[in-house]
């Protein structure tokens, strides 16, 4: 088994945060997703059903 290092999966994917961590590591004139906004998406989206599916790239 291979095993990926830090370094690795972090240019792949990016960081990830605990909650406290996430809600400060935002640029300045952004901000962190509240739920609202995150239903908001979904609905734009078509809804919970298919927005999944939308919101995956289309290529790799």
């Amino acid at each position: 088994m291979q095993v990926m290092g830090v370094g690795l999966i972090t240019n792949m994917y990016g960081y990830l945060y605990n909650w406290n961590t996430a809600q400060n590591v935002c640029p300045d004139g952004w901000h962190f997703p509240s739920n609202s906004e995150w239903v908001v998406l979904i609905e734009q989206l078509g809804g919970k059903s298919v927005a999944v599916e939308n919101m995956k790239a289309s290529t790799t």
